[in-house]
C-alpha cells in the first residue's frame, strides 16, 4: 500500500517524524485473501458449457497467447469482486480472401480474443444504460524493448463505436509539450460495441457499481494506520527520552556521549530528578482492540462472521442467517459470470458472422442449506436405538458429506465397512451375576446348575 495512505495522527506530529514513519510502515493485505477465498468458493464445481465445439479456440486460448478460458474467467471473478472490470472481445484484421477455411483461420491465428481492462483503464463511455454507442480505452504501455534505451512510456487511447475503431496517440513534443494524433478508421461489421462491463453488485444495470470490498478497503486502511501507530509506540516505549533537569541549560557530556543510547531533553528545573519518560509497553492493549474490531467488521460484510467473542452458543438461526448473507454474494457473482460468459462467446461469434447456441451454468447451491437441512434430519435420526436405521442413515452422512472429496473406491470401503460393524455386547455387570448365582443356590436349581 502506498505510503500516502498513512495519516498524520494529529497536527503535533513533525513532518520529519511522519516521514519516518511512512518508511517503517507494514501493510497486511486483509483484501486480496478474502477475494480469493470468496472466488473460491464460487469455483467450487467448475461452470458447465455445451456447443462450445465451434469457439474450442476460446477455451484453449482466450487472449490468442495460451491463457486458458476458467483461469482468464477466476481473473475476471476476483477482480469483479473487489471493482468494477471490463472484457473487451476483439479480433484480428485480415483480408477476407486469405480465411476461407478454419485451418486458415487457425494458420493466421485469426480468431477472436479477449482482453481484460481494469477500471482506471475504462476512460468514459456512453450511454450509462442499454447498449453502448462507444467506449474510450487506455491501451497506454511502457515500451522497454531495447534493453539499451530508456524505458519509454507510450500514451495511446483507442475509442470504439458500433461501426469502427480508433487509436488517439499523446505525444510529447520537443518543447515539453503535448499533442495528439489521430489515426485512421477501422472499420468492423459487428454492429455493436464488444465491451462487457463485470461486477458482482449490478442491481440498478449500471456499468459502474459500487462493490462490497470499498467498504472492506477502508477497513483495511483503518488497520493499517493503528498497525502503524502501535509500531510508534512500541518504539518510543522502548527508545525512551531521559528528562534531565538543569538550572543553566547544560546536560553532562557524559550523558549524551556513550552513556546511554536514550535522547536527553533538559528542562528547567533544580529540584527535579532525572527520569525516562516514554510510552509504557501496557498501553498496547487498545490498539489491539480497535483492530480486532475493524477484522470482525470485515468479517460481517461478507456474512463470515460467526460471533466467536460470544460467551454463549450461536443459534442455528443465527448461523444460517451468515449464511444466507455470504451465499446471496456467491449467486449474485456467480450469475454475473454466467452473464459474462455468454457475451463474451456471443461477441466471438459475431467477429466470425456465425450464430451461436452454446448454453453456461454456473453452480450455485453455495453452503448447501438443503443439504445442511437434510443432514440435521440424519443426525437427529442417529439418537434412534436401531440399529439397522443407524447403519443406513451413517452410510447417507458420509455420502452427502465426502462425495466431491474421495474417489469411488474409498467411498465403497467404507460403506462396507459401515455395513460389516457390529455393535460391542454390553459389559457385564458382575454384580447381577453374583445376585443371581445366590438366587439359584437358594432354589435348590442344582440339576440346572450342573
Amino acid at each position: 500500500m502506498d505510503g500516502n495512505h498513512l495519516f498524520k495522527f494529529s497536527s503535533r506530529e513533525g513532518e520529519s517524524g511522519y516521514k519516518e514513519r511512512k518508511k517503517r510502515a507494514v501493510h497486511l493485505n486483509n483484501v486480496q485473501p478474502l477475494a480469493d477465498m470468496i472466488t473460491g468458493f464460487l469455483y467450487t464445481e467448475k461452470p458447465t458449457r455445451k456447443n462450445t465445439d465451434a469457439q474450442n479456440y476460446l477455451l484453449e486460448s482466450v487472449d490468442g497467447k495460451g491463457k486458458s478460458f476458467d483461469s482468464f474467467m477466476y481473473q475476471i471473478a476476483v477482480n469483479s469482486l473487489m471493482q468494477t472490470t471490463g472484457i473487451l472481445v476483439e479480433s484480428p484484421q485480415f483480408d477476407p480472401s486469405l480465411i476461407r477455411t478454419e485451418a486458415d483461420r487457425k494458420q493466421y491465428n485469426a480468431n477472436p480474443y479477449c482482453c481484460r481492462y481494469e477500471l482506471w483503464k475504462i476512460r468514459d463511455f456512453y450511454p450509462d444504460t442499454g447498449p453502448l454507442e462507444w467506449i474510450l480505452l487506455d491501451n497506454s504501455y511502457i515500451d522497454s524493448v531495447n534493453p539499451f534505451k530508456k524505458p519509454e512510456e507510450i500514451n495511446i487511447y483507442r475509442l470504439w463505436t458500433t461501426e469502427f475503431y480508433q487509436d488517439i496517440r499523446k505525444i510529447k513534443t520537443i518543447t515539453g509539450q503535448y499533442e495528439y494524433q489521430i489515426d485512421n478508421e477501422v472499420y468492423h461489421n459487428i454492429g455493436e460495441v464488444p465491451f462487457i462491463f463485470a461486477n458482482w453488485r449490478n442491481k440498478d444495470n449500471c456499468r459502474i457499481a459500487d462493490t462490497i470490498f470499498e467498504d472492506i478497503a477502508y477497513f483495511d486502511q483503518a488497520i493499517y494506520n493503528a498497525m502503524s501507530l502501535l509500531d510508534e509506540m512500541l518504539a518510543s516505549g522502548t527508545f525512551k527520552f531521559l528528562a534531565y533537569p538543569t538550572s543553566t541549560g547544560d546536560v553532562p557530556e557524559e550523558l549524551t556521549n556513550g552513556f546511554t543510547n536514550y535522547a536527553v531533553i533538559p528542562y528547567n528545573g533544580s529540584a527535579g530528578k532525572p527520569e525516562f519518560i516514554g510510552a509504557n509497553m501496557n498501553e498496547i492493549a487498545p490498539f489491539l482492540q480497535v483492530m480486532d474490531f475493524y477484522i470482525t467488521a470485515i468479517k460481517r460484510k461478507l456474512g463470515l462472521d460467526s460471533d466467536l467473542n460470544k460467551d454463549y452458543q450461536q443459534s442455528g438461526v443465527a448461523k444460517n442467517f451468515d449464511f444466507k448473507k455470504t451465499r446471496a454474494l456467491l449467486i449474485s457473482g456467480a450469475q454475473e459470470m454466467e452473464k459474462v460468459e455468454k457475451e463474451i462467446f456471443r461477441f466471438a461469434a459475431l467477429w466470425e458472422n456465425k450464430d451461436t447456441d452454446i448454453e453456461i451454468e454456473y453452480y450455485t447451491d453455495f453452503l448447501g442449506e438443503e443439504m445442511i437441512s437434510k443432514l440435521t434430519r440424519l443426525y437427529q435420526l442417529l439418537d434412534m436405538p436401531y440399529q439397522q436405521l443407524k447403519k443406513t442413515v451413517s452410510k447417507k452422512i458420509v455420502e452427502l458429506n465426502l462425495d466431491r472429496d474421495i474417489d469411488e473406491d474409498e467411498m465403497e470401503t467404507i460403506l462396507n465397512d459401515i455395513d460389516g460393524y457390529e455393535p460391542m455386547p454390553p459389559p457385564v455387570n458382575v454384580k447381577n451375576l453374583i445376585k443371581l448365582e445366590k438366587e439359584t443356590v437358594n432354589d435348590g436349581n442344582t440339576e440346572d446348575r450342573q
